[in-house]
């Protein structure tokens, strides 16, 4: 198996390498001529053709790999495209289409498909290639449908799931079954910078204390001060509200239209004597 996706993602690093070369050579008006590219019979294609070899020993003689080759659909249009040298590119997208859903299609052991996951995107990492979010968001959908929360921490606090928004937003959707996944989720969203979706994230859970701690310590956080001042009032904590609104106060931020309710709640609450209804049911 090890040999099979290295393999495949040797072919396919090499084709986004010569890609990546071609588009700088066109930027510096800098052709390549065809002595400056790899031919068949190089060290390097050699060992490609031995991989391609074992890959094919690897498809004919694993009995459950052979029997999901042997049952795909024969009218399933499979998209592929060759490099310099011959060989086929195959794709993370098409891997993913025509594999491993393909996988889930068959009900396969979870075990079994979740160590060829695995194996697979160790593969990416071992050829510099970028790892498709999709992937790691299969793989973790596959340890929560079978109750593997344990697993799946470690694989996120050893880095095995790499970090991303689209992993980060499927670990907050998975806090009503494993509630560490909520602080997983902005751990993540904190190692990527992404200080807008932590600060809207814990708005979300009604976290105005924590929210604003981390506008504090954050002050080119772009935010609307009358957003975060409705939410601290639909909490329904006068007292909450209170520091919310003094914080912002104190900070020159409460003018504008969008502020103008929550100036009208604050003068209801504690500036007349009048009681507001909102917080006196």
């Amino acid at each position: 198996m090890s040999k099979l996706f290295d393999g495949i993602n040797y072919v396919l690093a090499t084709s986004i390498t010569r890609e990546r070369r071609d588009i700088t050579s066109s930027r510096v008006t800098h052709s390549v001529s065809e002595d400056e590219l790899e031919r068949p019979g190089t060290p390097t294609n050699r060992n490609t053709m031995r991989i391609s070899t074992d890959m094919h020993k690897i498809l004919t003689g694993s009995p459950q790999i052979s029997a999901i080759v042997n049952t795909t659909p024969a009218n399933v249009p499979i998209l592929t495209s060759r490099n310099l040298e011959g060989y086929i590119v195959i794709t993370q997208q098409d891997m993913y289409q025509h594999v491993f859903l393909h996988f889930v299609e068959q009900g396969l052991d979870y075990q079994f498909m979740i160590g060829v996951i695995t194996e697979y995107t160790r593969s990416l990492h071992f050829n510099h290639v970028t790892v498709d979010p999709s992937l790691y968001q299969l793989l973790i959908s596959y340890l929560v449908r079978n109750d593997k929360y344990y697993q799946l921490h470690q694989m996120l606090q050893y880095h095995v799931v790499s970090d991303s928004a689209h992993v980060a937003c499927q670990l907050l959707s998975l806090e009503s079954r494993y509630p560490p996944a909520y602080q997983l989720a902005l751990d993540m969203f904190k190692r990527l910078n992404t200080d807008e979706e932590i600060l809207e994230v814990l708005l979300a859970k009604k976290q105005i204390i924590p929210a604003l701690r981390f506008l504090r310590s954050h002050r080119n956080l772009q935010y609307s001060t009358g957003r975060i001042l409705d939410v601290a009032f639909e909490v329904g904590d006068p007292t909450l509200f209170f520091t919310t609104y003094k914080f912002f106060e104190s900070r020159r931020e409460i003018r504008g239209q969008e502020c103008a309710e929550a100036v009208m709640h604050f003068q209801k609450l504690f500036v007349t004597s009048e009681p507001s209804s909102r917080f006196n049911k």
